[in-house]
């Protein structure tokens, strides 16, 4: 099964030749791109049916069915997200043709799923409804294929020809942009309104430019291409008090965008990081008889809340009872669910 290594790093290429970004700021042939994200599917499902029924024809034993639940949700992997359904089997590392074939029987049905979606997307000729389903359905495919890639590797001696990210790992290395562009933000909020506004589309243009930028939601891409747009458009007609108000509107709209980021905190995976981190640092904090905490050990939590991410911008470190503190507040002393503390600017 080495040889569908290649075949499923071609696929993955594919999928990175196609940016969606050009497609988000201009009015384009949107048809086409839906035609060549199906070709694509059309692609991974041919290869992935290959590899089932090849792993089908295996005599090995060792499956996922011996793993059957996660051992984190606690459920059974049918039920889950496709996301975390291929996360659990790869972290479980069974070595087996039978394994490769179950997580590519998992992709192979969410791939199926994503062409029917992709299908209904191009009939509404909605540019969110297309753009959502083209991106949704390519994300798919590169998990898919990294996903498979790794079974096969494990299975057979090989290398992994693609680096497999978990979910929980896209979602840390997103927020973590958002906090920064958070920050950045609300650094310029003391400049005059010009400056702020010239300052806030310079942050705009590069976190676009950023590797993260394609892993955030269409939806909010397309929200901030709108407020760069609105930008631009106040910054050329900039003139008298009726001008002053349209851009502190503008400000106080970037403002709540930029808080609404945040939300990605309640994704179950980074809900579940998070108490797990804060566990973490309460049984340190016991451990070490109440000593000063260095504030790095905070980083996995940066942007869950802006009194996490203040302290790691301004401090070393944090005393024992400051982090008692900041913990209760962010998950409370019993409870570890943390709730949504947003800072919006006046």
């Amino acid at each position: 099964m080495l040889q569908y290594q290649t075949r499923l790093a071609t696929l993955s290429k594919l999928v990175n030749a196609v940016d969606i970004r050009t497609y988000e700021a201009r009015d384009a042939d949107l048809d086409a791109l839906a035609a060549q994200v199906g070709d694509i599917l059309d692609s991974a499902l041919a290869v992935l049916d290959e590899i089932v029924a090849g792993a089908d024809a295996s005599d090995e034993s060792e499956s996922l069915d011996s793993l059957e639940f996660d051992p984190g949700a606690m459920t059974p992997t049918s039920y889950l997200s496709f996301d975390r359904a291929v996360d659990g089997a790869v972290r479980r590392e069974i070595r087996s043709t039978r394994a490769v074939g179950e997580i590519a029987f998992i992709a192979q049905l969410e791939l199926q799923q994503r062409s029917q979606r992709l299908a209904w997307g191009r009939a509404q000729r909605r540019k969110l409804v297309v753009l959502a389903e083209c991106d949704s359905a390519l994300r798919r495919v590169l998990k898919a294929a990294s996903a498979v890639d790794t079974a096969v590797a494990r299975a057979f001696g090989g290398a992994p020809q693609q680096r497999f990210e978990s979910e929980l790992q896209s979602s840390l290395d997103v927020r973590t942009t958002y906090a920064r562009f958070r920050r950045a933000v609300y650094g310029h909020q003391a400049l005059p309104l010009l400056k702020r506004l010239r300052a806030v589309g310079t942050e705009i243009a590069v976190l676009i430019g950023r590797a993260t930028y394609p892993r955030m939601r269409v939806r909010d891409r397309l929200l901030m291409r709108q407020l760069q747009s609105r930008i631009l458009e106040w910054l050329r007609h900039y003139e008298g008090p009726r001008s002053e108000r349209d851009g502190t509107r503008l400000w106080q709209d970037i403002c709540g965008f930029v808080d609404m980021l945040m939300q990605i905190s309640k994704r179950q995976e980074l809900v579940e990081h998070d108490r797990e981190v804060a566990a973490r640092l309460r049984a340190e904090l016991a451990a070490s008889g109440g000593r000063l905490c260095p504030v790095s050990e905070l980083s996995p939590l940066e942007g869950l809340d802006a009194s996490v991410d203040d302290l790691l911008a301004g401090a070393d470190a944090i005393s024992a009872a400051q982090l008692v503190s900041l913990l209760d507040g962010l998950f409370g002393a019993d409870d570890m669910t943390p709730p949504q503390a947003l800072r919006f600017c006046s």
